[in-house]
């Protein structure tokens, strides 16, 4: 989906969004403009910045403000901050990825990653310097009130950004990867995760929140009537994972790797070396959030890490 006038949406009288692949929001500040994310590529950015000098022609975009550091959302800052002189504005503990952007890589592979991974599409190929961290606080804009609210469980301290619309009182929640829309988890239903317990205290967060308007980082855009349907769906894909995860270890022990080819077969996934990578990461978070609650152990033999469901 192209990211240009026709693909934008104006929610409140200050706030909208482009809707993409990875949605992008915008919010219209009494002298200047606020962008949520950028989606993946100095293209994706130089559509952003034209589509918005289209569309508000007589304000900058003043910052750009991250949910979190993966590369699908702030693939686009390293062209705004230099076009626009704009300042970027991220969590605190993803502020450290996005000024050190190889790291990713390494999370992801645990080692120096191969060229699959170590691409734009999942590390930025430029560090950027974060010009202001939050947590939990607020800026007033003139038009609106930005608040930031932490939303744990995709990624180390991913945010969610619930804009106050002055003018109509209504709040739009920006929700990065705190929370998938349903077209996205009926085709990935295993999505990258790295605390699933928290993801789920994330989701019942964001459904009892009062906001009017939820922008997930991927999918369609839901309202206070709908995001109840949304939210189950959110918490039942973590809690179907565990579930078969605990299955399939209670029927033998196995490695890591046995348990990611038993899991994916199980959901008629046939893997490039991309998904093996980040949905191996994500399995070992559950094996990890599963042993920390005593569901699951393991023990080292010849030389196997074998896990196995707890009696």
């Amino acid at each position: 989906m192209a990211i240009d006038k026709s693909t934008y949406e104006r929610i409140s009288a200050h706030a909208g969004m482009f809707h993409n692949s990875t949605n992008i929001g915008v919010i219209e500040g009494s002298d200047a403009l606020y962008v949520i994310d950028t989606a993946c590529s100095d293209d994706d950015g130089k559509c952003i910045v034209e589509s918005l000098e289209d569309i508000f022609p007589h304000k900058k975009i003043k910052a750009v403000i991250n949910t979190h550091s993966h590369a699908d959302h702030c693939g686009g800052n390293a062209y705004i901050v230099k076009t626009q002189n704009a300042q970027i504005w991220a969590p605190h503990d993803e502020s450290k990825i996005m000024e050190f952007p190889r790291s990713l890589g390494v999370m992801y592979w645990g080692g120096i990653p191969f060229s699959d991974i170590n691409n734009p599409v999942f590390v930025v190929p430029e560090a950027l310097e974060v010009t202001k961290t939050f947590s939990d606080t607020s800026v007033d804009v003139g038009t609106a009130t930005i608040s930031f609210v932490p939303l744990p469980g995709h990624f180390f301290d991913q945010s969610g950004i619930f804009v106050y619309d002055k003018e109509d009182g209504l709040t739009t929640a920006y929700l990065g990867d705190g929370f998938f829309g349903m077209s996205l988890l009926k085709k990935f239903w295993i999505p990258f995760m790295y605390e699933p317990e928290k993801f789920r205290s994330s989701v019942l967060k964001i459904e009892s929140s009062g906001a009017d308007y939820f922008v997930p980082g991927h999918g369609e855009l839901y309202t206070k009537d709908n995001i109840t349907a949304a939210a189950e769906m959110n918490t039942m894909v973590t809690l179907e994972t565990e579930f078969l995860i605990l299955r399939l270890l209670e029927e033998k022990p196995m490695t890591q790797e046995e348990l990611l080819k038993a899991v994916t077969d199980y959901a008629g996934i046939t893997m490039r070396p991309v998904q093996f990578v980040l949905i191996g990461t994500t399995l070992r978070s559950y094996l990890s959030s599963l042993l920390n609650r005593g569901k699951v152990s393991f023990e080292m033999c010849e030389n196997r890490m074998l896990w196995r469901t707890v009696r």
